[in-house]
């Protein structure tokens, strides 16, 4: 049998545009594809649980109850939903399983936090792997800033800073920031090397990422961020950059009057009160900016 043939035969086109294969004198024999069927899964209620003993788990029950039925507080969300799915957006059906999920886990759940979706459209939103807890209780809310926890704390082998000393390769670069009072300051890439008294590398003239701060280790940028400096602006065409004071931090300058740091002891006790109502009153401690 030709093959145009047994198309116009077996095969026909239903109203959502999909092609399905049927016997010629009867349609409803056809093949049915799995992701048009339902899968209802049936979760046994415990009856050896009491509920004015374990209270948890039968508001755990009714919670459930009330989202399928989609009644009490979650009949806004449906009626906001106009009974759609927020993944998919195809309606949810009688017959199929549903739930609600937070749109944005950065804010605490709540009826205007939540969305009515397809139970298979949620799944596998966090994937649990060997853990201790008893993830029955956690939200995706309370899975996320476990995640968000998991991902601010360093890795036990990784590499850290190390204390910057005299001995460090941009050490003269910057002691030339530690002496200035200046709020802007602009330098070309000859003079930052005349500064430092060593050539930029290559990739310095190519790349502008290699002038960022690394949280491992101490780069070029440490020289201007540890004297209160912040890149402003970096142009590799011209070979030229700036910074900017950040807000707030300024240099001390010593009155030229007192060249050798002698004063009457009354001046002596009076500078020194001061200064400690100063660090008290702006918070300041030794390595704090």
């Amino acid at each position: 049998m030709a093959l145009a043939k047994v198309k116009a035969t077996y095969w026909y086109r239903e109203a959502d545009g999909h092609y399905c294969y049927a016997l010629p004198n009867d349609k409803s024999v056809r093949v049915v594809r799995l992701a048009d069927t339902v899968l209802l899964t049936l979760k046994k209620p415990k009856t050896s649980e009491n509920p004015f003993t374990n209270r948890t788990y039968y508001e755990a029950r009714l919670h459930t109850r009330d989202i399928h039925n989609v009644t009490g507080p979650y009949r806004a969300i449906w009626e906001r939903q106009e009974g759609r799915c927020y993944y998919c957006g195809r309606p949810i059906l009688s017959d199929q399983p549903r739930t609600t999920v937070q749109i944005d886990l950065d804010k605490a759940p709540s009826i205007r936090n939540s969305a009515y979706v397809h139970q298979c459209c949620a799944v596998n939103e966090f994937e649990i792997v060997r853990t201790m807890e008893d993830i029955s209780i956690l939200t995706p809310y309370d899975m996320k800033a476990i995640l968000e926890g998991i991902a601010e704390e360093k890795p036990k082998h990784s590499r850290t800073k190390k204390p910057i000393t005299q001995s460090w390769k941009h050490y003269k670069l910057k002691r030339f920031f530690a002496a200035s009072t200046e709020r802007s300051i602009t330098l070309t890439f000859q003079q930052l090397e005349e500064i430092d008294d060593q050539p930029l590398p290559k990739t310095a003239r190519m790349d502008r990422s290699w002038w960022n701060p690394r949280p491992n280790c101490n780069m070029i940028a440490e020289a201007w961020l540890t004297e209160g400096y912040k890149l402003h602006s970096i142009n590799l065409a011209a070979e030229k950059l700036t910074l900017h004071r950040q807000h707030g931090m300024s240099k001390l300058k010593i009155p030229e009057v007192l060249p050798d740091g002698t004063l009457p002891d009354n001046a002596v006790y009076e500078l020194e009160t001061h200064m400690v109502y100063v660090i008290e009153k702006y918070g300041l401690r030794k390595g704090k900016k």
